[in-house]
């Protein structure tokens, strides 16, 4: 929530440095593991063997990563599957975090990245605060990115898509 509070007040300082994208995503991957086994979830990971090289506070990129694979994580049943997918789609670098879990309908793609937002896909889990979504994209847009969401529906899984700038690109004007 703190982290919120300070990007809404332009507080929040990033500390860029190069970095390797996907030894980023992996070190998230790594992190979550853990959890993902004890649910008995198959966690894999798509990675090129060469740097993907971002300027970019590494941190933050790792929590935009490791909430994505968290949130997956959750919204995936027991025995299902996460995956995460580095790849350069110029000029940025891209992770897709994508799950067997309970999808998301059309109607709630962008709700979810509402802070505070949450749904009943499954009562039984534990509940969070609805920010992880909201921080992660934030985060994202901080860095010269952007965080969408795609799913086929409920019950078909989602795909949560990271998009952010190679070292020395200068990303397309948004509007």
């Amino acid at each position: 929530m703190l982290d919120l509070s300070r990007i809404g007040a332009r507080k929040l300082r990033l500390e860029n440095e190069r970095v390797d994208f996907g030894r980023l995503v992996i070190d998230a991957v790594e992190a979550r593991r853990p959890q993902c086994e004890a649910r008995y979830q198959d966690l894999t990971t798509e990675c090129p063997s060469s740097p993907i090289w971002l300027t970019a506070d590494p941190g933050r990129v790792r929590q935009i990563v490791f909430n994505l694979l968290d949130n997956a994580q959750k919204f995936t049943p027991e025995h299902g599957s996460v995956h995460a997918r580095v790849s350069v789609r110029e000029p940025y670098a891209c992770v897709e975090v994508s799950d067997s879990g309970c999808g998301i309908a059309r109607d709630k793609l962008e709700a979810i990245f509402d802070p505070f937002m949450q749904f009943d896909a499954h009562p039984s889990r534990s509940r969070g605060l609805g920010l992880g979504l909201a921080l992660a994209r934030r985060l994202a847009q901080l860095s010269g990115g952007t965080l969408t969401a795609s799913s086929d529906g409920e019950g078909h899984g989602s795909c949560f898509t990271l998009l952010l700038p190679l070292e020395g690109a200068v990303p397309p004007e948004r509007h």
